[in-house]
This record gives C-alpha cells, sequence and structure tokens, in this order.
C-alpha cells in the first residue's frame, strides 16, 4: 500500500510557517526543563525513599515542591503541543489513533500521580514509612506517560507504520518493533535525572547565598551536602546519558544519522557543538560549580532540541514538509495569542517567584 495515502490532508496555517516552528521549539525548550526536573527529582526522591538513612530535609523539599512542578509541567507543555498540532497535526493525530487507549488513559493516570503527589506532600510525616508507596505510584505513572508519548511521537515519524491499523481498529497499538522508541526514551528519562540533580543543586545553593546570616551552622552544612549530591546525581546521570546518546545517535536511520556526521553542514555543526559544550559541563559539573553547570546547560538543551527537530524534519522528509503548508494570512488573532502567551509567562514567572520568596524565607521549615 502507497503510505502517501494514508496521510490526511493539511489545512491552511495562518502565519508563515517558521514562526510557528519557532515557537513551537521554544515553548518546547521550556516545557522541557520543567519536565525534566518533575521526572527527575521525583526519582531520585524515590531512591532516597528506598534507602531510609537518607530521609532528610531534601526528601521532604522535593515532596513539598512535587505539586508544583507538575502543575508547571503541565502548563508549560499546553503551547508547545498546540504549535504540534499546528504545524503537524494531520500526522500527530494519525498516530494518536492507532495507540487512543493508551494516549487517552495519560489523562487519568496523571490525575492519579497528581493526587499521589500531593499525598505524598501533605503526609508525608504522618505516612512515614507508607510514604514509598506514593512517591513509588507517582514516579512510575510519570514514567508509563513519558513511555506513551516516546510512542506517539516515533509513530508520527513514520507513516509507513500506520498500515497496522488494518490489522486491528483496538487501539491499543505500540511502536514497539521501532528502533529509535528504547533509546530515545532513556534519552529523556537519564536527561530528567541529570537536570533533577542539577535543579536540586540550584535551589540550594540559592538558599545558602540567600540565608547565609540567617540560618545555623549545621543548616548550612545540610544545604552544602544536599549541592554536592545534586551535582553527583547530575555527573553520574550525564556520563551515563553520553553512551545513552551514542546508542541512540546509532539506531538512527543511516542517511538521518549522517546528517549530523558530516553530511550537512548545520546538523554537523550543532553536533558538533554541543559536543563540545557538554564536555565543558560535565568538567564543571564534576567541579561542583553550580553556576557554570548551569551556564551550559542552557545552550546543550537547545542545541539538542535543534537536533531533534532536524531529526524529525529528516523523517518526514518523504512525505510532508511545513514549508508546503499553505498559508491563509489571519496576523490579528496570532498577535492576541501572542501578547497572551507573554502576559502568561509573566504571571508564571511572578508565581514562581512568590514560590521561591516563600520557601527561602528563614522562618520556614522544610
Amino acid at each position: 500500500m502507497d503510505t502517501g495515502i494514508l496521510i490526511p490532508n493539511t489545512s491552511s496555517i495562518q502565519v508563515d510557517w517558521s514562526i510557528f516552528t519557532a515557537l513551537l521549539l521554544l515553548t518546547f525548550i521550556l516545557h522541557l526543563w520543567m519536565m525534566n526536573i518533575m521526572l527527575g527529582t521525583s526519582i531520585i526522591a524515590l531512591v532516597r525513599q528506598l534507602n531510609q538513612n537518607k530521609t532528610t530535609d531534601l526528601s521532604h523539599d522535593i515532596a513539598s515542591h512535587l505539586p508544583f512542578t507538575i502543575a508547571f509541567t503541565i502548563n508549560f507543555g499546553i503551547a508547545p503541543f498546540l504549535f504540534l498540532q499546528v504545524l503537524y497535526g494531520h500526522l500527530i493525530y494519525s498516530s494518536s489513533i492507532l495507540m487512543a487507549v493508551y494516549w487517552l488513559s495519560v489523562i487519568g493516570i496523571l490525575i492519579l500521580a497528581y493526587y499521589s503527589a500531593y499525598i505524598y506532600d501533605f503526609k508525608y510525616t504522618a505516612l512515614a514509612e507508607k510514604r514509598i508507596f506514593f512517591i513509588g505510584f507517582t514516579v512510575i505513572a510519570l514514567l508509563w506517560i513519558a513511555f506513551v508519548f516516546t510512542n506517539n511521537m516515533t509513530f508520527m515519524l513514520t507513516p509507513e507504520k500506520w498500515q497496522v491499523y488494518f490489522k486491528s481498529q483496538s487501539g491499543m497499538w505500540l511502536n514497539a518493533k521501532e528502533p529509535t522508541l528504547i533509546p530515545r526514551y532513556l534519552h529523556f528519562v537519564t536527561a530528567s535525572i541529570a537536570l533533577g540533580g542539577l535543579a536540586i543543586a540550584v535551589y540550594r545553593k540559592i538558599q545558602k547565598d540567600h540565608c547565609h546570616s540567617e540560618q545555623n551552622d549545621e543548616k548550612e552544612r545540610q544545604w552544602s551536602q544536599d549541592i554536592q549530591t545534586g551535582m553527583t546525581w547530575f555527573t553520574a546521570a550525564s556520563l551515563f546519558q553520553v553512551g545513552i546518546g551514542v546508542f541512540y545517535l546509532m539506531s538512527l536511520p543511516g542517511p538521518i544519522r549522517l546528517v549530523f556526521l558530516g553530511a550537512q553542514p548545520f546538523g554537523t555543526a550543532i553536533f558538533i557543538l554541543a559536543i563540545h559544550l557538554v564536555i565543558l559541563m560535565l568538567i564543571c559539573g564534576f567541579k561542583k560549580n553550580v553556576w557554570w553547570t548551569l551556564a551550559f546547560i542552557i545552550p546543550v538543551t537547545i542545541l539538542m532540541v535543534l537536533m531533534r527537530h532536524v531529526v524529525r524534519t529528516m523523517y518526514l522528509a518523504p512525505y510532508f514538509k511545513v514549508q508546503d503548508l499553505p498559508v491563509d494570512a489571519q496576523y490579528s488573532p496570532f498577535i492576541v495569542f501572542v501578547v497572551a502567551l507573554i502576559l502568561g509567562v509573566i504571571t508564571i514567572g511572578y508565581m514562581i517567584r512568590l514560590i521561591l520568596t516563600n520557601k527561602l524565607m528563614p522562618e520556614q521549615t522544610i
């Protein structure tokens, strides 16, 4: 069967494709940071919970922040998914139908994970040893949701596999035979652990610097230890991530892999630049230099997102190019949206500032 007849017709867009693409990448970067912090810190909390000797203030602090990070991840995820639908809606909807049962179940599972995270936070002390079941459920639920999303994103890129729909319309297909599925999934999970560790180190560093003269020596020693802990998680996960990254790169089809290995100037340039920045980031991580590590991980994340976009473009090249989308110019709704987006980001930034200010007050016991 000709794969082309399986792909639905596209709809016109209101402004040039390049604007929507830029907004997709920008908002996805913001969502990715929040998503990594959410999953990474929850995994770290679970590991610490398994080791009862390490259920210190850090574990309690992660518990108190987890509901916030889940909420911010969800809200920051709305914009990139909307832009994805605008540009690739005919593809993402088709792939979603193939795995409709799993895809729709994400909503219910996410609600349960959110509820479990709240219990883990509000009942942290009262639950005692039982709290492991709540953080454990939250982590497993989030990992499953990530796996479902990874399946859908890879299904979207491989329309030639959509023919399985004619074998069964149950909506229970997973892209299990896709070579990039597992390395892509592990690439995301490992990055989350690394960024979760760095987020802990950054937060404790801010606390230590902000409240230096107002806290006793014991509290400062605990914060310094947590900074070391966070950076250790970051460096260990980042080193493992290098191996996973190679695994992921080698799992890509040959022509796409070669884009980053000399066949295409842009792909090769961002790949080489990313390698150098990762090395510098790891050096700073091993030296436990929190701020320089943070400074390097920001451009590394941006480059990784650009590489991800190149991979998506190459996968879909035989079937679809965003440049071919018809434009039905309607700038006024777009301007209203941009204004609303800016106001929303300012509001969220103000909310984060209030949360951090409240958490950093010396009278707070974390």
